[in-house]
């Protein structure tokens, strides 16, 4: 061997310890950030007096009855659980992460609260922002549960319900103001749940406090909303 051909050897060699060493040192900074990140968790959970759990196989098995969570085609991950019951209501809020499908897996994650209070009785429904695919479902003649009254929200939102006339009932206008407000928000109701989340969406710690107390506010008028119409169905 010659003395280019050492010198190229060195080169190579050279390159290749780099590039380790630019891989470890990124490994090494993804792992600071999550730490710090969870620990930031753990701190908005300590104020906002919720319990942390780092993962909840209860809830995995819960989410497996949610058709927003069975859409996804890889496992969904649950990570950084907060947890607090008030009452008759429970609260669990937590991130949920999955590998798109395809030759390039890309890893998705977001952040999501679901309630739980057993004074609901929902039957199941959906509501999520309208894409391109529900016009050809509209032609087909897939029918939407719609408020009549508020075309902007019709526009902007897909409702599907199994009992539709029940669904219709739950749109009052102040939870119809709610969607219009919070224009990216995926809800899902069944039983005595209702599951919230905006997609694509990981809120960043600073920003937990108002995700979770907006979406309270949401639970609050589905509840209200809920309880008018069983009065109405209940005969006098």
């Amino acid at each position: 061997m010659n003395s280019d051909q050492i010198s190229v050897l060195v080169l190579i060699l050279a390159g290749v310890g780099a590039f380790l060493f630019l891989i470890a040192s990124l490994s090494k900074m993804r792992l600071k950030q999550k730490s710090r990140s969870r620990n930031d968790i753990k701190a908005f959970a300590k104020s906002a007096r919720m319990t942390f759990y780092k993962n909840s196989p209860e809830l995995d098995e819960l989410l497996k009855r949610f058709e927003m969570m069975q859409r996804h085609n890889a496992q969904v991950q649950i990570s950084n659980v907060l947890l607090s019951r008030s009452g008759e209501l429970s609260v669990s809020l937590f991130e949920f992460s999955w590998i798109t499908s395809g030759q390039i897996g890309v890893q998705q994650k977001q952040t999501a609260v679901l309630f739980d209070d057993f004074r609901l009785s929902l039957s199941h429904f959906l509501l999520r922002p309208r894409k391109m695919g529900d016009l050809l479902d509209s032609l087909s003649g897939c029918s939407d549960v719609v408020p009549e009254r508020c075309p902007e929200f019709n526009n902007a939102f897909r409702v599907v319900g199994e009992a539709p006339l029940e669904t219709h009932q739950l749109l009052t206008d102040e939870f119809v103001e709610y969607f219009l407000q919070n224009q990216n928000l995926c809800v899902e109701g069944l039983g005595n749940y209702f599951l919230v989340f905006a997609p694509d969406s990981l809120i960043a710690p600073p920003d937990l406090h108002g995700f979770l107390d907006s979406h309270l506010t949401g639970y609050h008028l589905l509840r209200q909303a809920a309880s008018r119409s069983k009065q109405t169905k209940t005969p006098s």
